[in-house]
């Protein structure tokens, strides 16, 4: 007769003993794994969190941010419906100004590529808040039809300001953007490609314009808040706007 099967309190002892071992293993395994995703989770934080640049950074990277914004001096301009636009419409948004003028044959058309670019690539939130305008040095060619359609060729919500000659040197010198007008036969020919000169090739009025080429910000109060260094660089722009929008806003007690 066979005896029966019987299991011995070492044989209890050492199943006990792999099991606790199995649990030991799984819960380090998983301790890990938890280490290990909890570090993953935080650089993404700080990846899509970055902190806003201080001011030294935004010097470095090629905009000047001024330590008190300061208010705009009263004008009166022409937006591209043919409709009055004042310096208080500049109010409730972020604006970046360019000055220039229609028949630029380079700079203009470069640095305006560029603002396009930058402004496409501005997180929504931002992009939603900011206007691009491009107000002309050259009132005398550049109608408010002839703005619309030029700006349009860069991108559909940018617009286009005039008003007249003395208005707009007025304007643009209060911030820091020269310009002047230079006769056709106070150009040398080796001007006609220089990094400022503009040469006209068709039978309009015969005149060059020097302009400033830097990139104005106006900030939501209505004031000045500084410029962006020539040449203009999209990668700059949309880098550093969010951050400049950022420390307005704390600053202000804003949110964004």
């Amino acid at each position: 007769m066979a005896k029966p099967l019987t299991q011995n309190a070492n044989d209890f002892a050492t199943d006990d003993r792999v099991v606790k071992n199995k649990r030991g293993i799984f819960m380090t395994v998983a301790g890990i794994v938890f280490f290990i995703f909890l570090v993953f989770l935080l650089f993404l934080n700080k990846l899509f969190t970055q902190p806003p640049q201080t001011q030294l950074q935004l010097t470095l990277d090629g905009v000047r941010v001024l330590n008190e914004p300061r208010p705009l001096q009263a004008v009166d301009l022409i937006n591209q419906d043919n409709a009055a636009f004042s310096n208080t419409a500049f109010e409730k948004n972020w604006n970046l100004v360019f000055f220039g003028f229609t028949h630029c044959p380079h700079i203009c058309p470069m640095a305006l590529n560029e603002i396009n670019r930058a402004y496409k690539n501005l997180p929504q939130e931002i992009q939603s808040q900011t206007n691009v305008y491009l107000i002309t040095v050259d009132p005398e060619r550049d109608s408010p039809e002839k703005l619309a359609s030029y700006v349009s060729n860069f991108n559909q919500e940018f617009s286009g300001l005039t008003g007249d000659f003395v208005t707009l040197k007025s304007f643009a010198e209060s911030l820091y953007v020269p310009f002047f007008k230079i006769r056709e036969d106070a150009l040398a020919p080796a001007d006609e490609h220089a990094h400022h000169h503009h040469m006209m090739e068709d039978a309009e009025p015969t005149y060059d314009i020097n302009h400033g080429s830097q990139v104005v910000i106006i900030n939501p109060n209505g004031d000045y808040h500084g410029y962006y260094f020539s040449p203009v660089k999209a990668d700059v722009i949309a880098n550093s706007l969010p951050s400049i929008v950022a420390n307005f806003n704390r600053n202000t007690g804003l949110t964004n």
